[in-house]
């Protein structure tokens, strides 16, 4: 139980660390002046420091999130998923603006697309589950609701990932197939796919402010931020996953002689 406690706190000092860094690295980017030149050089390197350790971070949470013992059934789980996102999410930024070298820039993508790959497989997995998998305050199992997690990874995916100007052409089809996955067994994901196919070619105006996890919780549909750098290139993605998760969903309807998901 101490353990489970101490692991739960450090996940949330954790999140707090990394804003730390970043809003504080970015603000003294944002400094001029000659005075400035040395504050702004440390930033920099703070930044690539700390984008250059996300990779490992990733693994180390992604081991919580994705355990099948005591951490399943105590529900640390849920908090190392949150996490997870709140990382991805963070960070984002400072590869728009943080001036990150390439290879470093690549390794963060790399050990991001492959963590958000794996969260979209726990979902998937989630929803199958036949058996409750968290543990309320007296000891009573009680199921997670597994659609709040595939709403989250699908608004973190779409208001973050896919308007990141950093985001590379590769990150982005990457991020549209997983749309896909979440889109074939939830329903309340395949709204994004439609929203990038129909989103009009309008001026950039910034990724979503709120965070994916605050917009799932709220369960409201939220608009599609005005920027989607490469949309030419995720319409040659987007369109045939949204044909093909439409064409799953019709046929399993017609299947079971039901419109639920």
């Amino acid at each position: 139980t101490n353990k489970l406690a101490l692991a739960a706190r450090s996940l949330c000092l954790l999140v707090l660390f990394c804003r730390r860094v970043v809003l504080r690295g970015l603000q003294e980017l944002r400094q001029e002046g000659s005075v400035a030149k040395k504050p702004r050089q440390d930033a920099a390197a703070h930044l690539e420091a700390l984008i250059g350790i996300m990779p490992q971070l990733f693994r180390i949470v992604l081991q919580l999130a994705c355990d099948r013992g005591q951490v399943r059934v105590s529900g640390l789980w849920a908090l190392a998923l949150e996490t997870l996102l709140y990382l991805i999410e963070d960070t984002l930024p400072v590869l728009e603006h943080g001036g990150i070298t390439r290879a470093t820039a690549e390794r963060y993508w790399e050990a991001a697309l492959d963590t958000l790959t794996k969260l979209v497989r726990v979902a998937l997995e989630t929803r199958d589950a036949a058996q409750p998998v968290s543990q309320s305050q007296d000891g009573k199992a009680k199921a997670v609701h597994p659609a709040l997690l595939a709403q989250a990874l699908g608004h973190l995916l779409v208001h973050h990932v896919l308007a990141c100007a950093a985001t590379s052409e590769e990150a982005s089809k990457q991020a549209v197939h997983l749309l896909g996955e979440l889109s074939n067994s939830y329903s309340c994901v395949i709204g994004h796919l439609f929203d990038l196919c129909a989103a009009p070619e309008v001026p950039c105006s910034g990724r979503g402010l709120r965070s994916a996890a605050a917009m799932a919780a709220r369960g409201s549909a939220e608009p599609l931020p005005a920027r989607s750098p490469k949309r030419s290139i995720l319409l040659d993605v987007a369109i045939p996953t949204l044909l093909k998760c439409t064409r799953s969903i019709l046929a399993r309807c017609e299947g079971d002689g039901s419109g639920e998901m």
